[in-house]
């Protein structure tokens, strides 16, 4: 009993990430229609820039993270949509897969090249190391609390606990009771109806990126202590979470919050059950993508349906009876 309840809470943590970035993911697909492969990028945008602030120059925790989700993270979606995105959305599908491809692989490096340039200019810098045990949010070393025999808890799944129902919460108050919530689910069921209301389409594209990187910013602050400064975990993270988005069919940000904690859970309990599968290297990392293999073909199948069919009558033969030379002829 004591395993499995070990396995489902740290199953939740990276499940609450999933959750996080998965439903970010659902906020700018259904604002503009374009899958953001940059998503994971701005998570460790805004991860690397925590650490330096809090780690480097020795700004509180606190401070440092409700800058980086509220003010920095916003910020990077609204700048990358008016720049990019809001033009994306008017090409094909093959451009913003490109573009925004090449923005996963430019953001992170943009932000390695500021730490250096800082470093040169002699600022307080630390270099941004892939290691485990970063100081998160909470107190470093994180304070731990032992729940049973071999079952314990630390302060950064807390943190990550409480922070991603808060965000829970506060999603479903701003999507069922507000007027903002009302207009974006409007603008995901149909653009050009919520134009002839008045309502600018596009300000609400903007509105939904902020939120969608806030979220992100929000899995990486949160993901510091877990990942390190990993760009290419982050970028695992990304695509694991796009499991939960495509379970809730880019739509559903709460069947996109629950796949994702689903996803995390499921992902531990397999790595720690599944003991025919110790020699299969990489398996526990391929997990999600099998159950999105299933839930694709799941999703995919389609019943029968009732329903008319009507064919036109022919259109009248002038020339039926006549000659083939008549027939065929000028």
């Amino acid at each position: 009993m004591g395993d499995l309840l070990g396995f489902v809470l740290s199953g939740l943590v990276s499940g609450a990430l999933y959750a996080l970035l998965a439903t970010g993911l659902v906020l700018s697909y259904s604002a503009s229609g374009l899958f953001n492969f940059a998503h994971g990028a701005t998570a460790y945008l805004c991860a690397l820039g925590f650490y330096e602030l809090h780690s480097g120059l020795g700004w509180p925790a606190v401070p440092t993270a409700v800058l980086m989700v509220v003010v920095v993270a916003p910020g990077i979606g609204w700048g990358l949509d008016r720049l990019m995105f809001r033009k994306l959305a008017r090409v094909g599908e093959t451009a913003q897969i490109v573009a925004t491809i090449g923005l996963l692989v430019a953001l992170p490096a943009a932000g390695l090249w500021a730490v250096e340039l800082l470093d040169d200019a002699g600022a307080p810098v630390l270099p941004a190391e892939n290691q485990f045990g970063l100081p998160g949010v909470g107190p470093s070393p994180a304070k731990a609390w032992q729940l049973m025999d071999g079952v314990g808890i630390d302060s950064d799944q807390l943190i990550t606990w409480i922070a991603t129902a808060v965000v829970a919460v506060g999603l479903w108050v701003l999507m069922r009771h507000t007027r903002l919530g009302l207009r974006l689910r409007a603008s995901v069921d149909d653009r050009s109806l919520v134009e002839l209301r008045g309502i600018s389409a596009d300000r609400l594209s903007s509105v939904a990126w902020m939120l969608s990187s806030g979220l992100a910013g929000l899995a990486g602050v949160l993901a510091t202590p877990l990942l390190g400064l990993s760009a290419q975990d982050f970028t695992l993270f990304l695509f694991v979470s796009a499991t939960a988005a495509v379970l809730g069919r880019f739509l559903s940000v709460p069947l996109a919050f629950a796949g994702g904690l689903g996803l995390g859970v499921l992902q531990n309990l397999t790595a720690g059950y599944a003991s025919f599968a110790d020699g299969i290297t990489g398996f526990r990392t391929a997990v999600p993508f099998l159950i999105l293999f299933a839930g694709l073909l799941i999703m995919t199948r389609r019943q029968r349906a009732a329903g008319t069919a009507a064919v036109d009558a022919p259109p009248v033969d002038y020339l039926a009876g006549r000659s083939w030379g008549r027939r065929w002829g000028v």
